[in-house]
């Protein structure tokens, strides 16, 4: 069970700190946190203020081979927005530069890109694409070039526009000291031009310091590519904001 409940900030952002890497005990959790906040009238009626909405989101890392598990559970809750991110593949960590070994740069990063097209194939419970390149966080040859991997990021968009789905760009490039932002403006644009419409803006705060970063710098690089707006979601829905 979670050690306790780390914070709640000043924008109902919780972080729940877990002992183990376990996503149904973590939703348990989080359910035993709400519990405790409806018993706390005065954060209630902060949360029933009519200019604030709390909804419910969460990201999911699926592989090929997890797709049944995480559509169990997206059955099991009510959530209004649903991130899928790829961080591993067969249970490799990125991270930990484990699907890298043994690799060469442009095998390990297509190997990447080819999982996330296999899971969008076959998996439909999400809302948006998280941090598409985030592999590059962890590429210590650098950043590939776009060339190289752009007919397997076009399948993605090709299945993912088709599905109503969309992509996020993450601010945490900055955090992070990446020379690109998350997706980098070559697949931000090519996304564009292949007609996709819904992007959301994601801050990855992980602390309460970084909530909320870059947002309106990056309003202002999606207006320059061609975008009208962004989008959030409710109920699995999405809802336009004009720029």
């Amino acid at each position: 069970m979670a050690s306790r409940v780390d914070k709640i900030y000043g924008d109902a952002y919780i972080s729940v700190k877990t002992d183990e890497d376990d996503l149904l005990e973590a939703l348990e959790e989080a359910k035993a946190v709400k519990e405790i906040l409806d018993s706390n009238t005065d954060f209630v009626n902060f949360l029933n203020h009519p200019q604030i909405t709390l909804k419910t989101g969460i990201e999911f890392g699926i592989q090929t081979h997890t797709t049944k598990a995480y559509e169990e559970t997206f059955r099991q809750y009510p959530f209004d927005f649903v991130i899928f991110s790829c961080h591993q593949v067969e249970n490799k960590e990125y991270w930990r530069q484990e699907p890298q070994e043994g690799k060469t740069q442009l095998e390990y990063n297509r190997r990447y890109y080819q999982e996330i097209l296999d899971v969008v194939k076959v998996y439909k419970d999400y809302s948006i694409l998280g941090h598409l390149d985030v592999i590059k966080r962890y590429d210590k040859q650098g950043e590939i070039e776009f060339e190289k991997i752009q007919d397997l990021i076009e399948q993605i968009f090709e299945v993912v526009i088709a599905d109503g789905k969309g992509i996020e760009l993450n601010t945490s490039s900055r955090a992070y000291k990446l020379k690109s932002l998350m997706p980098s403006k070559e697949i931000l644009k090519l996304y564009h031009d292949m007609g996709g419409k819904i992007i959301t803006i994601g801050s990855d705060a992980h602390n309460a310091d970084r909530i909320g970063d870059c947002v309106m710098e990056s309003q202002k690089i999606l207006k320059d590519i061609g975008f009208d707006g962004i989008y959030t979601f409710e109920k699995m829905k999405p809802e336009f904001h004009r720029f």
